[in-house]
């Protein structure tokens, strides 16, 4: 009798080392799905501490908004196109604040239009490059002036060239600049308000 119960014993003992394998690599699953769950949501809350998401899921700061005349909605709508045209937000808002002091309306008797004060002569290419129909539009003047300034910001590396181009255009400033002019009023002005707001910005940081 004793035998027979062995022996059925032995006969079970594969199965049950095989029941009690499935039983512990189930568990040892189970256990690293939660902690691996864990993980991704402290990451998750992480990131939604400190970064936010872009175009093509690209991490980037918060946006803050700066004090300033501008609606935080359209502060918030340049802060973005900045980030996808590698312009910094802050020397956009500094070159929005020199050329209409924040007045979407603003018109200049030269034929310069909106917040970022575009002349009429680009409105041909930035149709063409972004679908622009109406640079009296704050949204679409914003995005143009972004995509104009981020032109020259991949064409020159010195700030100042940037600004110089923006406000006169590429050949007017390469004249200057090749007379050893590099810098002017505008140039200054726009630069020392880029200061105080990038001051402003990391102050709050």
């Amino acid at each position: 009798m004793k035998y027979r119960t062995y022996r059925k014993l032995r006969e079970k003992a594969p199965k049950i080392r095989r029941a009690f394998y499935i039983t512990v690599a189930v568990i040892v699953a189970t256990m690293l799905f939660i902690i691996a769950l864990v993980l991704t949501t402290c990451n998750a809350a992480v990131s939604t501490t400190d970064e936010a998401p872009i175009e093509g899921g690209i991490p980037v700061e918060i946006f803050r908004p700066l004090d300033c005349k501008l609606s935080e909605e359209l502060q918030e709508y340049t802060y973005y196109l900045c980030q996808h045209n590698g312009v910094e937000f802050e020397l956009v808002m500094a070159v929005m604040s020199a050329e209409s002091a924040f007045d979407p309306e603003a018109v200049s008797g030269t034929g310069d239009y909106g917040l970022m004060q575009i002349n009429e002569i680009a409105l041909p290419e930035l149709t063409d490059e972004l679908g622009i129909t109406d640079i009296t539009d704050p949204y679409q003047n914003i995005r143009g002036g972004v995509y104009l300034l981020g032109g020259y910001a991949e064409k020159y590396d010195n700030p100042a060239r940037v600004l110089m181009a923006y406000n006169m255009g590429d050949y007017g400033s390469s004249a200057l600049w090749e007379e050893g002019v590099h810098t002017t009023a505008y140039t200054e002005k726009v630069l020392t308000k880029y200061k105080e707001f990038k001051e402003a910005n990391y102050g709050r940081r």
